[in-house]
């Protein structure tokens, strides 16, 4: 068996959730870290957040999401917690900086040159 990817999942709201679900389901995908600022669940365990059950209790979710990429390095992001690149840069910055790919569902990522053209760079 080849190796897994680590990744961590950043946001666990509906959308944030059901890829989470779906990575989870994946051989190929180890989710080592979780990330979402909400106070109700940061510290949980991520896979009972999820609703995920049969597989331990999986990663806890953390609020400081600098403190989960450092610890976890994962070799990619499933990022899923906002729709615009100024709400989400400093997130995805902080990513990068940790060194890992990032998948995300922002839509201005799309294409952000057009409205967020120094974003961009």
């Amino acid at each position: 068996m080849n190796e897994r990817t680590r990744a961590l999942l950043f946001g666990a709201g509906a959308i944030g959730a059901g890829i989470g679900r779906l990575a989870a389901q994946r051989d190929e995908i180890e989710l080592v870290a979780a990330v979402d600022a909400a106070p109700e669940k940061a510290g949980r365990p991520l896979f009972e957040v999820l609703g995920i059950e049969g597989q331990g209790p999986g990663p806890r979710i953390e609020a400081d999401a600098e403190r989960a990429l450092a610890a976890a390095k994962p070799q990619v992001v499933l990022h899923a917690t906002g729709s615009y690149l100024p709400d989400v840069l400093p997130q995805l910055i902080a990513c990068c900086r940790a060194g890992a790919n990032i998948v995300s569902t922002c839509e201005e990522l799309a294409f952000p040159w057009r409205r967020h053209p120094e974003a961009a760079k």
